[in-house]
């Protein structure tokens, strides 16, 4: 069992259940995901589908396990591997697929609405951050 129902508390935050945290399932699953993290780092000076579909699992595992601000930053990352493809595609002369069938636009699209879902709170600061000037 991956995920389970949310839990009201009284501050009307919904979190995963305190036991839940502590079940042996859970354990192992972030055990796991403990481990595909630190070889994460081989990703990082790739610009391909797959280091972009891996970046992105773990930034799903992490919103299932209510850790948004973790997932932003992973789903950021693989929104960066995504932007080696246009430079890519450059040296390529080909047309993309106009049905969705091409891998590339399929994780670049699902990439991009899983960030802007994961940080909408945010979204006013990080919009602060983006003006490079001189204080």
């Amino acid at each position: 069992m991956i995920a389970t129902p949310f839990v009201e508390h009284t501050t009307g935050r919904s979190e995963l259940p305190a036991t839940f945290r502590r079940s042996p399932v859970f354990l192992r699953a972030e055990s796991y995901f403990l481990a595909a993290q630190k070889r994460m780092g081989m990703l990082l000076c790739g610009s391909g589908v797959i280091e972009a579909q891996c970046f992105f699992l773990a930034g799903a595992y992490l919103m299932t396990t209510l850790r948004p601000v973790e997932a932003w930053k992973i789903f950021v990352q693989a929104l960066a591997c995504c932007q080696g493809f246009r430079i890519n595609q450059r040296h390529v002369e080909e047309s993309p697929a106009e049905d969705g069938s091409d891998p590339k636009q399929r994780i670049y699209w699902t990439c991009f609405k899983s960030e802007l879902y994961a940080f909408p709170q945010y979204r006013e600061d990080v919009r602060d951050l983006l003006i490079l000037g001189h204080p």
